[in-house]
């Protein structure tokens, strides 16, 4: 198999950063592989000790929520490589890959959290199987393949959310009534609007509330009740974003906004 440069991110890693990228040529149950090294032990060491030094588990972000996104992990310096090299692959055995993730200032991550996807495919055949991403927790990742199939094929592995985004998203999940709705009531005239959201207004007396909710599910809805109509005049909901763009500071959003593009 000829052993290229690898596809990494949802920005999709550039070839010309990227360690590499496998296409293998197999015959009927085996597979052949020429790995090419990009970086030597020596050199990979030295950065991983120099790393340990300059990063620190939340040196990106300080108390009044500013973002150095120079220590956010970045697609375009996170190197991919073969772990387990040999001539001849055959079907049924395991390609591991090795992911070392590394910040906008190209130092290695000493911690993890990011969230990889990876994908082997073999456009030829449209076939295609996922691997395992193990996460090693100081910034290195092994992904497993089962090699299940024969053919000429391309591991594809996505950065979708830096460490520092999926933390976001984890203190953000945890804010209530973070999706508003603005939902109109049928009126004799115009109709009238108000606000909705997954959970009770706490502020609101729930009086002044139409509560949609499903009983003995988990299902729950709730729409500030409108002066000019019943509740049962519920026509259209439409989705709003203004909380959650008032809850996310302009750098907070870039940490998704930079890995969006294809």
């Amino acid at each position: 198999m000829k052993v290229l440069r690898p596809v990494l991110a949802s920005v999709v890693i550039p070839a010309t950063i990227a360690t590499f990228l496998l296409t293998p040529m197999v015959s009927k149950a085996v597979w052949n592989s020429t790995p090419l090294r990009n970086q030597s032990s020596a050199t990979k060491q030295k950065q991983k000790s120099k790393a340990i030094v300059v990063t620190s588990l939340g040196t990106w972000r300080t108390l009044n929520r500013s973002i150095d996104l120079g220590w956010v992990t970045d697609a375009k310096y996170t190197s991919l490589e073969i772990v387990n090299t040999k001539q001849t692959y055959h079907v049924g055995d395991i390609l591991e890959l090795e992911v070392v993730a590394r910040d906008g200032n190209k130092r290695p991550k000493v911690y993890g959290g990011d969230y990889f996807r990876a994908v082997l495919r073999d456009k030829s055949q449209t076939a295609s199987t996922t691997g395992a991403v193990r996460d090693h927790g100081n910034g290195l990742y092994t992904i497993s393949f089962l090699l299940s199939f024969p053919g000429k094929v391309t591991p594809e592995v996505q950065l979708v959310h830096p460490s520092e985004a999926v933390q976001f998203l984890r203190e953000f999940r945890e804010v209530p009534n973070k999706r508003r709705w603005s939902c109109a009531f049928k009126f004799t005239g115009e109709d009238a609007t108000t606000m909705c959201t997954l959970l009770s207004n706490r502020p609101l007396p729930l009086s002044s509330q139409c509560d949609f909710s499903v009983p003995n599910t988990s299902r729950t809805w709730f729409c500030e009740k409108p002066k000019t109509a019943s509740c049962d005049r519920i026509r259209v909901c439409t989705s709003s974003q203004d909380v959650v763009d008032k809850l996310m500071t302009q750098e907070e959003q870039q940490l998704f906004e930079r890995y969006e593009k294809s």
